[in-house]
């Protein structure tokens, strides 16, 4: 691959840098930018019970990535969503928000406290009837789940196990479904032969699985910490 092409994920050429003229860093002032075209979608704000220990900006979901999980779910008309790690349950929340009264989204959160928490902000903010909470392992949750049912899967938590949750994930998936795999790119460790961390080996094992699939249309995407997206062909 070209050095110049490598300069090209993102707009940030050397020979072109001349052309931003402010006075903050560049990447800083685009995703202001970035930030500012998601202020719209994501501008409904709930009433959140946060944790103790755990700050709310370490794992939620940021405004740019819930804009394309709007965009997303838009345009694949999406009524039932599944989605694994739940925290504190705002992404729940904006998900059932994107979709409407009619909305079927189910969560699954491993830790009582971050369950605890989630189901106390869903019922303060008036969405428990649209939200489903499973507390527990999320690959024995999932198991319980009607298959071809999801229209949207997100697949977030244990990222050590997201090449069995993913492959799991396909049987739920509903014929004109969608996964998205967040921080896919696990901070750079699945770049190394072999990663660093368990968490890092996980990402680049289900990076490796479906590269070469026939099965789903796939998309590297690197926002954020990077997204899979895989759509059934």
């Amino acid at each position: 691959m070209s050095e110049f092409l490598a300069g090209r994920i993102l707009p940030n050429q050397e020979f072109n840098r001349n052309l931003y003229q402010g006075k903050k860093d560049f990447m800083e002032a685009l995703l202001g930018l970035l930030h500012d075209h998601a202020g719209d979608i994501t501008k409904k704000k709930f009433k959140l019970n946060e944790h103790h220990r755990v700050k709310f900006e370490e794992m939620s979901t940021p405004p740019v990535q819930l804009a394309l999980l709007k965009f997303l779910v838009d345009i694949t008309q999406t009524k039932t969503f599944l989605e694994i790690g739940t925290f504190i349950g705002n992404t729940a929340m904006h998900i059932a928000n994107f979709i409407g009264p009619d909305a079927e989204v189910v969560t699954i959160e491993k830790f009582n406290e971050f369950a605890e928490l989630a189901q106390k902000n869903f019922e303060d903010n008036n969405l428990a009837d649209n939200i489903t909470l499973h507390l527990g392992d999320a690959y024995e949750v999932m198991k319980s789940l009607p298959d071809k049912h999801f229209d949207f899967i997100y697949v977030d938590g244990d990222k050590g196990r997201y090449l069995d949750f993913t492959k799991l994930a396909e049987e739920k998936l509903s014929e004109r479904g969608l996964i998205l795999v967040d921080d896919a790119l696990f901070h750079g460790d699945v770049l190394n032969d072999t990663p660093t961390t368990d968490k890092g080996k996980g990402c680049k094992a289900t990076l490796d699985y479906y590269k070469d699939t026939k099965a789903f249309s796939k998309y590297l995407l690197p926002i954020n910490n990077g997204v899979l997206l895989l759509k059934r062909t």
